[in-house]
Order: C-alpha cells, then structure tokens, then sequence
C-alpha cells in the first residue's frame, strides 16, 4: 500500500484541485517526496501550484482540532 494514499488516485487529486482550486489538474510538473508527497501541477487556468499531501495520522487530526478550538475561541 502506498503511504500517500491520495497523492496516486489521480481523480481525487483532481477533485480536491476543483473543489479547493477552482481549476483541475492537467499536466503534471513534478513529483517529490518521503513522509509526504509533493506535486507540482499546472492546471486549466494556467496556474502552477505544489500540493504537499500527507498520510491521515491521529497527530495530524489532533492539530487541526486544536486549531479549530482557538479559532472558535477567537485566538487570532
């Protein structure tokens, strides 16, 4: 199994580029990585961008509920 799950499904990839994006992936620049996979895409607006994609680790979701908290709270 991969230990970047998304960064090889490319319909998802894409998906999320349209979703959080607003244009879809259609070439794709480069491809690095070890604990994360980074990827450089160029997609149909002509912009180039680097998607950085991690696997899901309890660490990583006990972050963004910190962080969701402090927001709520009004940290700045």
């Amino acid at each position: 199994m991969s230990p970047h799950p998304h960064a090889d499904d490319p319909a998802r990839l894409a998906e999320w580029c349209l979703e959080h994006l607003g244009s879809s992936p259609v070439e794709e620049i480069f491809r690095s990585g070890h604990l994360s996979a980074v990827i450089g895409l160029r997609l149909a607006d002509d912009r180039e961008v680097v998607i950085k994609v991690r696997p899901d680790t309890p660490r990583t979701a006990a972050c963004v509920e910190v962080q969701r908290r402090m927001f709520q709270a009004g940290y700045p």
